[in-house]
């Protein structure tokens, strides 16, 4: 049971969440915000969590960054 409920919220209510966000906000913006979904999960395990971190991490996390704002420029 609990895989089962661990397999309908990380992947099917996901995508479907992914879906809609894609209709609304157009296919750009998603990718783009989608992009971001790692930076934000690291965030809150290290406030959460109480993770570690390095320098390593904080550099990804600004290449990430930089990555969807070069997407994002015309």
């Amino acid at each position: 049971m609990y895989i089962f409920l661990l397999a309908l919220i990380s992947t099917v209510i996901a995508l479907m969440a992914f879906i809609e966000g894609v209709k609304r906000i157009g296919p750009t913006n998603a990718s783009i915000l989608s992009n971001i979904e790692p930076i934000v999960g690291m965030l809150l395990g290290i406030v959460l969590l109480n993770e570690s971190w390095s320098i390593g991490i904080v550099f990804g996390s600004v290449f990430i960054i930089l990555s969807a704002v070069m997407v994002s420029i015309e």
